[in-house]
């Protein structure tokens, strides 16, 4: 049985340091037990928490007791930032808590053994968006929610209450009494909840549901009005009085007839009948309401059926005389709500073959006044449907299903409309003069329009479908829209235009004229969106036939004043999409022997402005490309093949400037003018030019510069403004590092001189010469002497005077013996082809033509060919009244070629771009090789640097490893050979 034992201490006891430890154990543990038994954890005193700043707050000093009793004690403020916005978002709902934590502290070394000397309580506050646990591990001291902006509530000093956990002292069951309380002590108001529902109650809310409210006693309770407490009246449950009144609930007659107004009639059970009224109106009135809603409520409800063969006839209405006349009058009224109101519900059904008419008006008349078959009107708030027609066939029925047919004709000039729509007013909301919606299986066609002019002889025109709609607002005018969608996987073609037969066809014709109006004018608005895996295409065209004129998939034509853009393209990405955007992809295929483009442009006129055949903008994030180009040519093929081919001509005494980049931008990225790269077999020209070239600005080469000559081209520095001066370059058949300086002697006749550090590893050191000038008018002899390891050299002399030198060595780094070439070699073998001459004109020679054989000035782009020339289009005609027929041809379908030409464009442009994705990774790899094989040659070069000092050429006085006597630099015995890495790592 484990007790609590105390350290007891006696004279002339040994201590060590676990005594001591327990002794602190001792009372740590007692207190803590003493604050776990008698108090709740929480905050004792303290550790409020205020708002500092819009993103920070303020801990100020307190006390705050754990569940193991341990003290969390704060004797400075704690400030706590919320900057981290990732961390703490905006919105977020933020909690402050405080930790026990004690570590060491105060290291001491006097005895010889490091150790701490102190154990350090230093309590942890922490704010996080995760709740914390309420089981006392953790003392909770507020939270509080983060504004939209990400900023504290509330104002600068606020304390935040909210959360907060309060230490309280634990008391023993019934250990306060009454008596141990002053008058008054205990309230209402300080009682909980809980407390205050089973001891207080108020007028007649008692619950006797048991438990501690059974306490409450009802033996002295009491019901007012003796033997009828409720007061009940006859009128209060509704007794009938001989004078009449009003009967709540069913009356049902079992024999006899009814009459209201009027005698009971032998063959109506009711019979009603309402003569002139004081205004002269008459009603016979029938109504019904029902209070709770739920159930149908019919006013009246008429059947009539039998099995014999006569007509059925469930209301016959009648009306006659003069004024205006309605045999039949329907009002249908709702309140507020939502529910559905119908002023006429017509159903008819029939299993035989006759007619079956829900809705039958007929009307005649020698009259001349307007005859309206049916009239419908609706107005008030809400959507309004003056007509709704439905019309529906059995699953297996090939019959034609219609839910509105409408027909007219006429042998006079006057206009013929089978269908004649309006739709008006002067509300805000959208008219729409027809809306057609069709559903099911089968072909679906929203609507068919069909017009014929089977006169052969006659000019008429002829309009399947004319649309026309206009506003004096500031909203959009559309004449005819379209929209096709739906969940199935078929095509989904919002308009489909088919022409054919003889004279100029054109399937669609589209023209909109702005007149003087400062808004935009489009001829066609093509818009397409697509939350699926498939392709969205605004506008696919296709020309083809076996005619040998030319097809033109898409002809645009813009003039007039103000800017022209015969096609303007636009694709859009979302944020977080990683699927390819073209705002134009072109395809040209052809089988036979002519030229196929994809893409030609051409810009010409007389004005004096710009012209430009392309232009091509690319913004936003991510890599952009302006242009991207691809030409390819199969394995076996012979033909020319050009990415990009440019040509420039002028008559003119301006500039012509075949290709022109610029690359700007304030972004800190590398710009490249032109960023050109070749791989293959055969020779590689990443760049080739016939003509000078100019740099304005640094020219970097990684690897080998090969010139006819070189030069310095600079102002004269005694005369920029008129002349020039030309130095040229220094040439050898060696890779030469070439350094000079002048150096003085000591009186002992000694001088040194300190080479770079990287000398060694970049040259061949053993091969190095150094050439001594003597300095004055007196020569004397000079000699030097390398030290071991070619770090310096010591020059020797005549005291006190002056020598010059030059030291020569050839390179020998690794990425030299990557690109050193031989001095002479033959040609051919893919090195210039045998005989033929780098620069012909030297020797007489005509001038070198274009790789290939392609002339400069003559390319595959210089077609004879002008530019496309565009009708104009023409005004839509003005259409006449065409005759009406009885019968309308099937609907014709799509073009059948236009899913196979989608489907072969598809399939090449996904070829082409795997195989341009392979290339580009084969090339990224090789690049990194190569960067991977430079990084390596440049570290160890770096580490052979550090390893030396750097040092500068130059008169320096120093001993380093210097020979004692004079004698010339002896040569190197060392065979010349490929240095390894460590050779390069000499100090």
């Amino acid at each position: 049985m484990a007790d609590i034992k105390r350290l007891h201490y006696f004279n002339h006891q040994f201590l060590v340091e676990s005594d001591f430890t327990d002794e602190q154990q001792y009372h740590l543990a007692m207190r803590r037990r003493h604050n776990a038994a008698l108090h709740d954890y929480g905050v004792a005193d303290g550790l409020a928490v205020s708002r500092s700043g819009d993103r920070e707050i303020t801990i100020q000093p307190g006390m705050a007791i754990d569940r193991g009793g341990r003290e969390l004690v704060l004797l400075d403020s704690r400030i706590v930032s919320l900057s981290d916005s990732a961390a703490f978002p905006a919105g977020a709902t933020v909690h402050v808590t405080i930790a026990y934590h004690e570590e060491g502290s105060d290291p001491s070394t006097a005895t010889g053994v490091t150790g701490d000397t102190r154990t350090m309580e230093r309590p942890q506050v922490l704010a996080s968006t995760t709740a914390p646990a309420g089981d006392g591990s953790v003392i909770r001291l507020a939270h509080f929610t983060l504004t939209a902006g990400g900023n504290l509530p509330g104002n600068l000093g606020d304390v935040f209450p909210d959360g907060r956990q309060i230490a309280g002292a634990a008391l023993a069951p019934a250990a306060v009494t009454t008596d141990k309380l002053a008058d008054g002590a205990v309230e209402e108001s300080k009682l909980s909840a809980g407390a205050r529902g089973k001891l207080v109650t108020h007028g007649d809310a008692h619950d006797h549901s048991g438990g501690d409210g059974a306490q409450i006693r009802h033996s002295s309770l009491s019901l007012d009005g003796g033997s009828n407490p409720h007061g009940t009246t006859a009128a209060d449950v509704g007794a009938l009085a001989s004078t009449g009144g009003t009967i709540v609930g069913n009356l049902q007659l079992h024999a006899g007839n009814v009459g209201l107004g009027t005698m009971p009639q032998p063959l109506s059970r009711l019979s009603l009948r309402s003569d002139d009224g004081p205004a002269g109106i008459a009603f016979a009135t029938l109504a019904t309401t029902s209070s709770d809603g739920s159930g149908n409520v019919t006013a009246v409800d008429v059947s009539a059926a039998g099995s014999g063969s006569g007509g059925k006839h469930g209301i016959t209405s009648r009306v006659s005389g003069t004024g205006e006349k309605h045999a039949g009058y329907f009002s249908a009224t709702s309140g507020a709500g939502s529910d559905f109101t119908q002023a006429l519900h017509a159903d008819a059904s029939s299993e035989g073959s006759g007619v079956v008419m829900g809705l039958w008006t007929g009307l005649s008349g020698s009259g001349s006044g307007l005859k309206i078959g049916v009239v419908s009107e609706v107005s008030g708030a809400g959507d309004k449907f003056a007509g709704q027609f439905n019309a529906s066939s059995p699953a297996g029925s090939p019959a034609s299903t219609n839910a509105l047919s409408a027909g007219a004709g006429s042998d006079g000039t006057g206009n013929v409309r089978a269908l004649s729509v309006n739709s008006g007013g002067s509300g805000a909301g959208q008219k729409e003069g027809m809306v057609c919606t069709v559903d099911g299986s089968g072909h679906k066609y929203g609507g068919q329009f069909y017009s014929y002019n089977r006169n052969a002889g006659t000019a008429d025109v002829t309009e399947g479908l004319r649309a026309i709609a206009s506003s004096a607002g500031t909203g959009d005018t559309t004449a005819f829209r379209t929209s096709a969608g739906g969940p199935g996987t078929g095509p989904k073609n919002g308009l489909v235009a088919h022409a054919e037969g003889a004279g100029r066809k054109t399937a669609g014709v589209f023209r909109a004229i702005g007149g003087g109006s400062a808004d935009g004018t489009y001829g066609v608005w093509a818009e397409v969106l697509n939350d699926g895996s498939g392709e969205p295409i605004a506008i696919v065209a296709s020309s083809g036939g076996a005619g040998t004129g030319q097809k033109c998939a898409v002809s645009a034509h813009a003039y007039g004043a103000g800017h022209k853009l015969a096609g303007a393209f636009r694709a859009d990405g979302s944020t977080d999409s990683t699927d390819s955007t073209l705002a134009l992809e072109a395809l040209a295929q052809s089988k036979g022997s002519g030229s196929v483009s994809g893409i030609r442009a051409f810009a010409t006129g007389e004005g004096s402005g710009w012209k430009e055949a392309l232009s091509c903008s690319a913004t936003g994030a991510g890599p952009k490309r302006a242009a991207y180009f691809a030409a390819e040519s199969p394995a076996d093929s012979t033909d020319r093949t050009e990415g990009i081919v440019v040509n420039t001509d002028s008559n003119g005494k301006g500039d012509v400037v075949g290709l022109r980049i610029d690359a700007t931008g304030t972004g800190t990225g590398g710009k490249y003018g032109l960023y050109s790269h070749v791989d293959g077999i055969g020779p590689k020209w990443a760049g080739y030019f016939v003509g000078n070239v100019q740099v304005n600005g640094n020219l970097h080469v990684n690897g080998v510069l090969s010139k006819g000559s070189g030069t310095f081209l600079i102002d004269h520095p005694l005369d920029p403004e008129n002349k020039t001066l030309r130095h040229s370059f220094v040439e050898s058949p060696e890779d030469l590092c070439l350094y000079r300086g002048k150096v003085q002697f000591d009186a002992a006749g000694k001088g040194t001189v300190k080479m770079p550090s990287y000398f060694a590893a970049l040259t061949r050191e053993e091969d190095a010469t150094v050439s001594l000038t003597a300095i004055g008018s007196k020569p004397f002899l000079t000699a030097y002497e390398w030290n071991r390891n070619f770090t310096a050299f010591t020059v020797y002399g005549e005291p006190g005077r002056e020598v010059s030198y030059l030291v020569l060595a050839d390179r020998d780094d690794p990425l030299i013996h990557q690109l050193r070439r031989p001095v002479e070699e033959k040609k051919g073998a893919g090195h210039f082809e045998k005989g033929q001459l780098l620069n012909p004109e030297a020797y007489g020679k005509a001038p070198k033509a274009a790789p290939d054989g392609v002339s400069a000035r003559q390319t595959t782009a210089q077609m004879d060919m002008a530019p496309p020339s565009f009708p104009d289009s023409p005004a839509p005609p003005t259409p006449t009244a065409p005759p009406v027929f009885s019968s309308s041809p099937a609907p014709t379908a799509p073009f059948p070629a236009l899913d196979e030409e989608q489907q072969r464009m598809e399939e090449a442009w996904a070829r082409t771009r795997e195989e341009q994705r392979q290339r580009m990774a084969s090339f990224q790899q090789e690049e990194e090789q190569r960067r991977r094989q430079l990084e390596e040659a440049l570290a160890a070069a770096h580490r052979q640097a550090d390893q030396t000092p750097q040092e500068h050429g130059g008169p320096i006085e120093t001993d380093d490893e210097a020979p004692e006597t004079p004698s010339a630099a002896p040569k190197s015995a060392y065979p010349r050979r490929k240095k390894g890495v460590a050779d390069r790592k000499k100090s």
